[in-house]
């Protein structure tokens, strides 16, 4: 079960531009819709990815689905207002959408295959370590085309999972190759030069990446 956490607000995480340009850290909008394929694409999830210089955590807040209990009427807004224009970027009206309720660098949108492809090429990359245990096991890897379980707690799951599949590639040709082949199911306008200088893939034999979500806590069933 997950629930909001009386720590940080999403607020006071992602709405503050000033301290973010100052701090060196990054704002990615990942965005996951059914297909892109589709003239009109139905957006399905929203997190803002954040990363920090010479932090290998990742921290993650959902922005949609919101969370917050009087968030109907601005998700409902987003979700209306999403659209691909003819060049295959998202329309104007959206972003700026998103540009007033949060602070962001860059977006990338993937779709549910994308997502599965994700999941399946960073299961078959990382790198086992004797006796640790293997996150992608306990979740659900789609077949092509299968729908993924959207709620909140499965993508929880599902962020983990990458975090800890990350840590164990250990070649930056792996990464390379991973958008490489996810590429038809990605728009984005970041430039992977700029991001990559971001991951280090020399790390000890017992580093593991994280994920955190500091507006939520994760309780157990």
């Amino acid at each position: 079960m997950i629930t909001l956490s009386s720590g940080p607000s999403q607020k006071d995480i992602v709405d503050d531009s000033a301290s973010v340009i100052n701090n060196g850290q990054q704002n990615l909008l990942v965005i996951t819709v059914d297909q892109l394929a589709l003239a009109k694409p139905v957006l399905e999830s929203i997190w803002l990815l954040i990363t920090y210089p010479e932090i290998s955590n990742l921290t993650l807040v959902p922005i949609y689905p919101s969370i917050q209990e009087d968030s109907l009427t601005a998700d409902l807004m987003l979700a209306q207002t999403f659209a691909m224009t003819a060049q295959q970027t998202p329309h104007s009206e959206f972003l700026e959408l998103l540009r007033e309720k949060i602070y962001w660098n860059n977006y990338l949108i993937v779709d549910q295959e994308g997502v599965s492809s994700v999941l399946r090429i960073l299961h078959q990359y990382s790198e086992r370590i004797p006796g640790q245990k293997n996150q992608m096991n306990s979740i659900l890897l789609p077949q092509t085309g299968q729908e993924i379980d959207r709620s909140l707690e499965n993508q929880v799951q599902i962020w983990n999972g990458i975090c800890l599949e990350l840590t164990r590639i250990s070649k930056a040709g792996k990464i390379e190759d991973l958008i490489q082949k996810i590429s038809p199911h990605v728009r984005t306008n970041l430039k992977w030069e700029e991001f990559s200088p971001h991951w280090s893939f020399e790390q000890p034999i017992d580093f593991q990446m994280g994920c955190d979500f500091p507006t939520l806590i994760l309780n157990s069933p």
